[in-house]
């Protein structure tokens, strides 16, 4: 669970940074369609993953970042 924690934390973070992050003049939006689907970290070193899903049914999101792992860093960057 230790690991989970670890590992959920800083995409559970971005995520909230991510939607927290407004445009000048463009409408605050208090709830996102996007929800984390999935998560698992067995201790593997192969095969961790956070899965997210749109429950929103009429509009695509794509805020252009994606997750990446370099050496044992977790983080997402702009594509």
């Amino acid at each position: 669970m230790k690991k989970f924690s670890l590992l959920a934390a800083p995409v559970v973070a971005s995520a909230v940074l991510c939607s927290s992050v407004v445009a000048a003049g463009a409408t605050e939006v208090t709830s996102s369609p996007v929800v984390v689907n999935e998560a698992e970290s067995n201790g593997d070193p192969i095969g961790d993953f956070v899965e997210l899903a749109n429950k929103d049914t009429n509009n695509s999101v794509d805020s252009g970042l994606r997750a990446t792992q370099k050496a044992a860093a977790h983080r997402t960057r702009k594509a």
